[in-house]
């Protein structure tokens, strides 16, 4: 009897006599990376459409995307961000802190702005220990973080802790942008950079030197500094600085960092209103008395400022008698 070959049936059989093969023994090395890299990509895909629904504010579509990320690709760390993210914003603060802190179990190298997303979400909560907790945790990966001093600060002013509040934004204006701190955050930076590197021991070597002033001194500063005193939010810092200081009572010490405050926002007739209240308390009434004529010479209508420079106009009247 003569056989006669269905071709059909090889065409059939021939593909899945390959994937059976793969099956049972080990996937060549160049099939692995492939896949490998299909899924990642397929993961960043579901990744990036998670990230345009949370920025749009479709939270819960957001949130699919990201677990269909992390399915993909279990150690995708900034989909467990992102989705710590879109959970704090939907109101589930317990469910966000643990998919944060899964991201230093991941890679401890992202502890700064994890501990302080997390103190965020404990601030959100009115756990403001918690908070605090967390932000000192993030300021011991990174002293020189700005931002992260100014949330310890905020929580301060909030439960009336002056002295906590003092150091805080001491901390903000300490660390304001200059050539040196904007030289050290890149070093931070790099060192996160290259932390899985082969060769990051070697790395770690040559940027742990310790920069110096004379070495910045052949580059130009002034640069840095002009935009440092042109940025609100330092100005803020100088202003809440001057406050806690007001609050303790050391008015000497508040009066610079309004000063400052007015360096960076000269037409603010907040500030300038209350340097010019801090002046009259510390009883230097003509700098007051120039305050309060700015203030309401800029702004015509503001009352507190009109009353206050007629009341100093009235005790400089006084002592000149």
């Amino acid at each position: 009897m003569k056989f006669r070959l269905d071709l059909g049936w090889v065409v059939l059989l021939g593909p899945m006599f390959i994937v059976v093969s793969l099956t049972l023994f080990e996937l060549p090395a160049w099939i692995a990376e492939e896949a490998g890299r299909g899924a990642r990509y397929e993961a960043s895909v579901h990744n990036d459409l998670g990230r345009s629904a949370l920025k749009n504010g479709r939270y819960r579509e957001a949130i699919g995307q990201f677990m269909t990320t992390i399915k993909i690709d279990p150690e995708y760390i900034e989909a467990y961000m992102n989705m710590g993210m879109a959970y704090n914003l939907i109101g589930d603060h317990k469910r966000a802190i643990s998919l944060m802190r899964k991201v230093i179990q991941l890679d401890s190298t992202h502890r700064e702005s994890v501990y302080n997303n997390i103190g965020r979400v404990y601030a959100e909560m009115g756990e403001l220990d918690n908070a605090i907790a967390m932000f000192k945790k993030s300021l011991a990966v990174n002293r020189y973080s700005v931002a992260i001093y100014r949330n310890i600060g905020e929580i301060a002013i909030q439960e009336k802790n002056w002295k906590e509040a003092e150091t805080a934004f001491r901390g903000a204006v300490a660390n304001k942008p200059t050539l040196k701190n904007l030289y050290l955050k890149m070093k931070r930076e790099a060192m996160i950079k290259f932390a899985d590197d082969e060769n990051y021991e070697q790395i770690k070597e040559i940027l742990s030197h310790e920069i110096t002033d004379s070495v910045l001194s052949v580059f130009d500063s002034r640069i840095v500094d002009e935009l440092a005193w042109q940025d609100p939010k330092l100005a803020d810092d100088f202003r809440k600085l001057g406050r806690a200081l007001e609050m303790q009572g050391k008015l000497e010490e508040a009066v610079p960092q309004y000063e400052a405050a007015l360096k960076i926002l000269p037409d603010e007739v907040t500030i300038r209103n209350k340097l010019g209240v801090l002046y009259a308390k510390t009883g230097n009434y003509e700098k007051a008395m120039v305050q309060f004529r700015e203030a309401v010479r800029l702004k015509p209508d503001y009352e507190d400022a009109r009353k206050n420079m007629e009341m100093c106009q009235r005790i400089l009247a006084g002592n000149a008698k």
